[in-house]
């Protein structure tokens, strides 16, 4: 599996620093300046456990803040933003990013995590635009995909082709 991941920095006493680990495996460990594109490729398995950890922020350790202030407004601060993923060259997109658990930028010190399962383009339909379109609610009918049209005609031809017979599809 190939994952390429993009990133944004902004800089605060010294760029973030950004570690990924997958399947327990440090696969990426260094500073992020500005942006960033890299691509990994993962060994095959039945799943992949995507951890991204970043960005060693400091809070007053050393008396160093990797936030600085002019009164109340934020003039200078550490921050990290994932600016998209693609897996097998094809992007999560916007949306997803919008859903992992930092919405997919870093403000402090923290680790979000994801896990890919095989197959993975089932996966990916999954991930963007089931879970995508169960979030969003009602299908609004403005995209081309309807899980529930989907369901229906899965159904329909286990119905017509299949009888009663016990099928998975």
């Amino acid at each position: 599996m190939k994952l390429v991941f993009e990133f944004k920095a902004t800089f605060c006493n010294s760029w973030p620093k950004l570690k990924i680990h997958v399947n327990d495996n440090l696969l990426f460990d260094d500073f992020i300046v500005e942006h960033r594109l890299f691509s990994l490729v993962v060994p095959e398995s039945e799943t992949f456990t995507v951890v991204i950890e970043g960005i060693g922020k400091q809070f007053g350790e050393n008396n160093i803040w990797d936030t600085k202030l002019d009164g109340e407004e934020i003039i200078e601060d550490k921050t990290l933003r994932i600016l998209d993923i693609q897996i097998d060259d094809i992007s999560m997109g916007s949306s997803w990013l919008q859903n992992l658990s930092n919405n997919g930028t870093f403000y402090k010190n923290e680790k979000l995590f994801f896990i890919i399962t095989t197959p993975i383009l089932n996966w990916i339909i999954e991930e963007k635009f089931i879970k995508n379109q169960s979030s969003a609610g009602a299908y609004s009918g403005g995209d081309k995909f309807s899980y529930d049209k989907v369901v229906n005609t899965i159904n329909h031809i286990k119905n017509k082709y299949f009888n009663d017979q016990n099928i998975n599809l």
